[in-house]
C-alpha cells in the first residue's frame, strides 16, 4: 500500500475519532465516575458498534439508503431522543449528589452489559459516525487501491478506533481523574448535561427541519 495514500485517509480518522462527541464523553464520565472496568464495557460497545457500521459501508451504505429513504433521519431522532435522556440524567445528578456508592453496584457483569448497550446505543445512534465510515471508504477507494487495500484500510481504522476508546476508558479512570471527578463532580455533571442537550437537540431539529 502507498503511505502517500494512506496517510491522509488516516489523519482524517484519528482527527475525528478522538475529538470530544457524545461517545467519547460518555466514556470519559463514566471512566471518572465508576473507573476502568464499567468505562471499558461501555467503550467496547462503542467499539463494536463502529465495527459494523465499517461493515455496513464496506457492503454498500447507499443501497441502505436507497431501500430506506429515512435511514439518516431516523437515526438522528432515535439519537436526539438518547441524547437528550442522558442529558437528563446527568442533570439530576448534579443536582441530587449522592456519594458514589453505585461503584459496588457497578461490579456486577449485568451492569458490564448495561454499560455495553449504552455505548452500543450512542453510536449506533450516531449520524456523524455513518457519514465518518463513508467518508473513509470514499478516501479508500478513491486512492484508487484493490480492494484488498481498501479493506485494510478498514481494518486498520477500527483497531485505531478500539485502541482509541479503550485508551480512554483507561487514562480517565486513573486515581487522578477519579479524584478530580468527585471533587468537581457537580460542574462535570452539568457541563456533561449542556453537551448532551447541545448534541440531542441539534439532531432532532436537523431531522425535523
Amino acid at each position: 500500500m502507498d503511505l502517500a495514500l494512506i496517510l491522509p485517509i488516516l489523519f482524517v480518522f484519528v482527527l475525528t475519532v478522538t475529538s470530544p462527541g457524545p461517545a467519547n464523553i460518555r466514556i470519559w464520565q463514566q471512566a471518572m465516575a465508576y473507573g476502568h472496568k464499567p468505562a471499558t464495557a461501555l467503550a467496547l460497545g462503542v467499539g463494536v458498534v463502529s465495527l459494523l457500521w465499517s461493515l455496513l459501508a464496506l457492503i454498500g451504505l447507499a443501497k441502505v439508503i436507497e431501500f430506506d429513504h429515512d435511514f439518516l433521519l431516523h437515526i438522528e431522532v432515535v439519537g436526539g431522543v438518547y441524547l437528550l435522556w442522558l442529558a437528563f440524567k446527568s442533570a439530576r445528578s448534579a443536582k441530587h449528589l449522592k456519594p458514589l456508592t453505585e461503584v459496588q453496584d457497578l461490579a456486577n457483569p449485568a451492569s458490564y452489559a448495561s454499560q455495553f448497550m449504552s455505548g452500543a446505543l450512542i453510536h449506533a445512534t450516531n449520524p456523524k459516525a455513518v457519514f465518518l465510515w463513508g467518508l473513509v471508504l470514499t478516501m479508500a477507494t478513491s486512492a484508487k487501491g484493490h480492494d484488498n487495500h481498501t479493506i485494510a484500510i478498514l481494518m486498520i481504522c477500527n483497531t485505531i478506533a478500539f485502541v482509541v476508546f479503550l485508551s480512554y476508558a483507561y487514562v480517565f479512570s486513573r486515581p487522578a481523574a477519579m479524584a478530580f471527578y468527585t471533587k468537581h463532580r457537580r460542574f462535570i455533571e452539568i457541563v456533561t448535561a449542556i453537551v448532551f442537550l447541545s448534541s440531542g437537540t441539534t439532531l432532532i431539529a436537523d431531522a425535523i427541519l
